[in-house]
């Protein structure tokens, strides 16, 4: 086989790179605007899936520990093992719902800063004031949205670290009379936690509709679709 010259192997060299810009070009122009909010919007219906497990995760580790307090059985450790179960899947619910609230925050910012981008390209002047109102309005839902967040895992997470305490505890002291001293603790925990868990309630349904009104599918009633004149199914009916 003929070995390749300088020039033509600097050639493909040239012909790879201009492919490889092309490409770029092309993905560019591809993500719009409204890509980006449908990112955003997915990221925040993300978040509050994780948030919905984190809840779910908290209500059946204390569940566990509640079980093996005030109703021990013969054996301790099973129900322990169950609490430490649980008390395991918490932390890693816990991790999840952090990681994609990072990952929310970081949509958000990228959806708005394309926004800024499509504001700097108009030309009508009350064209770009009515965008830039609506900008400002997403903005600040982003911003309601963040800071709950925040404000709730600064609460979960001396909840969290309160309940592995208490597992250490009874790992040291896995005896009737060790149920019994954690017993008070428990309760305390459980109080807190009820709190926790309707503000857990609310920012996961709050953060679902924010998702739902960002996104560019938009997801009809059935009182809408027949208002629209979207076809009915018949009534079934029984002879």
């Amino acid at each position: 086989m003929k070995a390749q010259s300088k020039t033509e192997v600097f050639s493909q060299w040239l012909n790879g790179l201009a492919g490889m810009a092309l490409a770029g070009a092309l993905v560019g122009c591809a993500s719009t605007g409204y890509d980006r909010g449908d990112a955003a919007a997915q990221s925040l219906q993300n978040t509050a899936s994780g948030i919905q497990a984190e809840s779910l995760a908290l209500d059946t580790t204390l569940a566990a520990l509640k079980d093996l307090v005030n109703h021990p059985a013969a054996d301790l450790k099973v129900q322990f093992h169950v609490y430490e179960a649980a008390m395991d899947r918490l932390v890693a619910a816990a991790d999840r719902a952090q990681s994609a609230g990072r990952v929310m925050r970081s949509k958000n910012e990228a959806y708005l800063q394309a926004w800024d981008q499509q504001l700097a390209e108009m030309n009508y002047e009350h064209i770009r004031k009515s965008s830039e109102a609506r900008r400002t309005e997403v903005s600040s839902q982003f911003e309601s949205v963040d800071k709950r967040y925040e404000e709730l895992h600064s609460a979960l997470e001396p909840l969290v670290a309160y309940l592995r305490d208490v597992q250490k505890a009874l790992s040291a002291d896995l005896t009737r009379e060790g149920l019994d001293a954690v017993k008070p603790i428990v309760a305390k925990a459980d109080e807190n936690a009820a709190r926790v868990q309707t503000a857990l309630g609310k920012l996961a349904t709050d953060l679902s509709v924010s998702g739902t009104r960002l996104s560019s599918v938009v997801v009809q009633s059935p009182s809408e679709n027949q208002r629209d004149g979207a076809v009915q199914p018949e009534a079934v009916t029984t002879r």
